[in-house]
């Protein structure tokens, strides 16, 4: 449970749930272990993996090992992490993020170093939010400008 400033109290499970269903992109948020504890329907339908995912490693989910890499460096440095990564040589192309989650315990108050957005290196983050954005489209529709742009230009200098 949360408990925010005016004493209403959120069950937190229930809000990571709701939260991720509502993002627009595949999400989980996974622990220091990288055990999932949380996912959204885009994420399942992405990987085409079988529920439920709870429970189990990320690497039973995704065998990718330079996404695995990008989130176990997230995890070790307890920065946010991104990159870019291309799946297979049919052009599937996704951009991965991972962002730790502050936790804290009680009734713990944020420093004004947090406030400000910059997380003391002692800070122990429990959870990481890993998001992944399908460029494929995006990455098909460049080639398309591009090829379109050569062609024209091509024509043009072509009596």
């Amino acid at each position: 449970m949360i408990r925010l400033a005016d004493d209403t109290t959120i069950n937190y499970q229930r809000f990571f749930r709701e939260l991720l269903e509502a993002a627009p992109w595949p999400a989980i948020i996974i622990d220091r272990n990288q055990c999932i504890s949380f996912y959204n329907h885009l994420f399942v339908q992405l990987l085409e993996a079988v529920e439920p995912l709870q429970g189990l490693t990320l690497d039973q989910v995704i065998s990718d090992q330079a996404i695995l890499q990008i989130v176990q460096d997230s995890i070790s440095s307890n920065q946010p992490r991104k990159g870019e990564h291309a799946k297979d040589t049919a052009g599937t192309a996704w951009k991965v993020s991972v962002t730790p989650l502050e936790h804290r315990k009680g009734k713990e108050r944020a420093t004004s170093a947090n406030m400000l957005g910059k997380r003391a290196r002692y800070t122990h983050f429990t959870y990481f939010v890993l998001a992944i954005e399908d460029l494929t489209e995006l990455r098909r529709l460049e080639r398309v400008r591009r090829d379109f742009i050569a062609n024209i230009s091509h024509e043009l200098r072509t009596p």
